[in-house]
């Protein structure tokens, strides 16, 4: 009995070794707004993120880039394919890829659109959802700020 004892408490310190690790890889800012408790609460129960005007998290507040939308989206497109991401299909104003989790080959899809603004920028809409489980570790999060990292590298000017 004492045998299936340790093997429970070694399951379930490996399940929470395995959380913690996929949380700091997806590097999550704790500390900002709204907080640890709201931020943890949504990365263990959501499987989705996007960005909106209005959203609590300062990181997923709708981006307008200084530069025309054809150009935003063009971006968009080289930054996916640099990051590796797969099935990448590209109509109008929208982009849609597929993401291959690392660890344990998840598929998640992200679906990007620009929308030209009345002042000449484009307001550019990023939503990644998680094809597989109830809660993302924040990795949806974490895919919506690589893209504007690598639009940001390429010299597009968002300002969220």
């Amino acid at each position: 009995m004492a045998t299936i004892g340790k093997l429970v408490v070694l399951l379930i310190a490996v399940a929470v070794l395995l959380l913690v690790v996929a949380l700091l890889r997806n590097a999550p800012s704790f500390s900002a707004p709204p907080g640890l408790g709201p931020r943890l609460l949504a990365y263990l129960s959501t499987n989705v993120a996007e960005t909106s005007d209005d959203s609590v998290y300062p990181e997923l507040r709708t981006p307008v880039c200084a530069e025309q939308a054809s150009q935003v989206l063009a971006a968009v497109e080289q930054v996916a394919r640099s990051m590796g991401w797969g099935q990448i299909e590209r109509a109008d104003n929208r982009l849609t890829t597929v993401i291959t989790t690392p660890l344990w080959r998840f598929k998640d899809d992200m679906a990007i659109s620009t929308q030209t603004t009345p002042g000449a920028g484009t307001r550019l809409h990023l939503r990644s959802a998680s094809r597989v489980g109830r809660g993302d570790l924040a990795a949806n999060s974490a895919y919506i700020m690589s893209m504007l990292s690598g639009l940001k590298s390429m010299g597009i000017r968002c300002q969220q």
